[in-house]
């Protein structure tokens, strides 16, 4: 995946971690110790996402993040961009948000197709990215918080079988189409049987 446009980002993190690590390499190894650790938290029914909005969504990037960074579950105040996407601006980012927590809480796709349903978690994962709202861990939070929305509405997405140069080039397409990303999520997501 490539980097944030310049380095502020990455100064910014080394400057704002909380486990003492004091270069690029010790930050990368020790928050992906940490967040291994949160992650099974989540798989184990350990933290489980009560509701899909906005404050929820704040609260499970804090849970994974806690160990590593002290702005976790808190939005960016600056923009960022990776290659030729640049993320929502700053000043738009609680708008954007409130319309896409709108969106969220009024979708229910658990009679849905398969198709129906990866169409739709490709549009959220796709606006959620977008949004970018947090300055680390924007798509490891967006996709647990997408796995828990699918399983409320009776699908389970293992996104951990995605290839992940076909994901990242669906991810940079789905920009501007969805249907690359949306067929990438059918083959990786079932019904929940009753």
């Amino acid at each position: 995946m490539e980097e944030y446009f310049d380095d502020s980002n990455e100064k910014f993190l080394l400057e704002n971690n909380i486990i003492g690590a004091t270069s690029q390499e010790e930050l990368i190894e020790g928050e992906k110790f940490a967040f291994a650790i949160r992650a099974l938290q989540v798989e184990a029914d350990e933290y489980i996402v009560a509701k899909h909005d906005e404050q929820e969504f704040k609260k499970l990037h804090q849970f994974l993040f806690q160990d590593v960074y002290n702005f976790a579950g808190s939005y960016r105040s600056v923009a960022i961009a990776k290659g030729d996407t640049v993320f929502c601006y700053p000043q738009f980012l609680n708008d954007q948000s409130k319309r896409i927590f709108t969106e969220i809480a009024s979708c229910d796709f658990k009679n849905q197709s398969l198709f129906k349903a990866s169409e739709k978690l490709a549009f959220f994962k796709t606006e959620l990215n977008l949004l970018h709202p947090f300055r680390e861990g924007n798509g490891r939070t967006i996709r647990i918080f997408l796995r828990s929305l699918a399983k409320a509405n009776g699908f389970e997405w293992k996104y951990e079988d995605l290839e992940r140069e076909k994901y990242i080039k669906a991810m940079i397409k789905s920009q501007f189409d969805h249907t690359e990303l949306t067929n990438l999520i059918k083959e990786t997501l079932t019904k929940i049987m009753d």
